[in-house]
């Protein structure tokens, strides 16, 4: 009796810490309205990742699978720039996804309401606005602590302080 009760205290602990660990990175449910959008980071750059909602922009897909696209993105484009964590800024009304990489630098990518490569889909679902990566990455190691470069359209502004190590890649997705 003593060893069944054991059993299944184990097995009822490791069913708790499991569903922990895979409730950490996933995201906030994807409200009802939004079902049916294919979000995904394949391809970084234009992709759906997120959606806005009462000033609030929340990512519909993993931080693993963000910052995995964004790796994969870097080194294709000879960045060489792995992701290891990010925020979601908003910066004077613009909202920007900041990948801090392994090396200590920074890379800034903007989150647009619109895509070039989805110009032909709705970008307004009920009250949420879909939310793109857009096509320009602004990266620094100098200014990694302050406001850093920024994506301005297809180059990068140096923010609130000269970052003049702040390198550009622009793709079209």
């Amino acid at each position: 009796m003593k060893n069944s009760r054991l059993l299944i205290f184990i097995l009822l602990t490791s069913v708790l810490i499991g569903a922990m660990f895979i409730s950490c990175d996933k995201n906030e449910q994807i409200p009802n309205e939004l079902k049916s959008v294919d979000f995904s980071s394949k391809g970084f750059v234009g992709t759906k990742v997120a959606y806005k909602s009462d000033n609030s922009v929340k990512l519909a897909i993993s931080n693993d699978e963000l910052i995995n696209s964004f790796t994969a993105y870097s080194s294709k484009y000879d960045l060489n720039k792995k992701g290891k964590s990010f925020d979601i800024l908003e910066i004077e009304g613009k909202y920007y996804i900041r990948f801090t990489n392994t090396d200590d630098s920074i890379s800034t990518v903007a989150l647009l309401n619109d895509s070039s490569k989805f110009k032909k889909e709705k970008n307004k679902i009920g009250n949420f606005n879909l939310m793109y990566i857009g096509e320009t990455v602004c990266t620094t190691e100098a200014c990694a602590v302050c406001s850093g470069c920024i994506p301005d359209g297809n180059y990068c502004s140096n923010g609130t302080l000269d970052a003049r190590d702040c390198t550009r890649t622009t793709s079209g997705g």
